[in-house]
């Protein structure tokens, strides 16, 4: 994809943990979201700078009450210049909701739960649905398998066809 200029996660789960979890898990930025900072370092390919976080209480107010929050946005700054997003939820009601995107000079790549979607400067588009994301680490694990043959394409050819097997 070129320079990366802007990454976009989303994670969302389909209903709150036990409110006896929330109270011992560290918060919905140690126990959920540290994941999708990990996943940003690496798909930006540079380590975070800068971090602001917003959170609020609108799934569950027992969640509230135990000190922590179940809705929350961070953006982040990246020592190579690119920004990010992360934004996590406790609930979301139509079930897991795992998203990645990246996007930078060359093109745009995105995940979204089952599609693969990547744009280049051919205006090429490919989708794929091959169960990406059935359980999150799966989903990053995959992601990361992707980025890594992303990178070796650029390598060979202008040209981008990639195939999920």
């Amino acid at each position: 994809m070129g320079d990366v200029h802007i990454v976009k996660i989303t994670s969302r789960d389909p209903s709150p943990p036990p409110i006896e979890y929330v109270k011992v898990s560290g918060g919905i930025f140690c126990d959920m979201m540290i994941h999708d900072f990990d996943l940003a370092r690496y798909l930006s390919g540079s380590e975070v700078v800068e971090v602001f976080a917003n959170g609020a209480v609108l799934v569950d107010e027992e969640i509230g009450k135990a000190g922590d929050v179940d809705t929350a946005i961070v953006t982040l700054k990246f020592a190579n210049g690119a920004i990010g997003v992360i934004d996590n939820s406790r609930q979301a009601v139509y079930g897991y909701d795992q998203r990645a995107e990246v996007f930078g000079s060359k093109g745009c790549i995105d995940v979204e739960n089952e599609n693969l979607q990547v744009r280049d400067t051919a205006m090429l588009k490919q989708y794929v649905k091959k169960n990406l994301f059935i359980f999150s680490w799966k989903g990053i694990c995959r992601l990361m398998q992707m980025k890594s043959r992303i990178l070796l394409l650029q390598s060979e050819t202008e040209k981008m066809f990639l195939s999920a097997e």
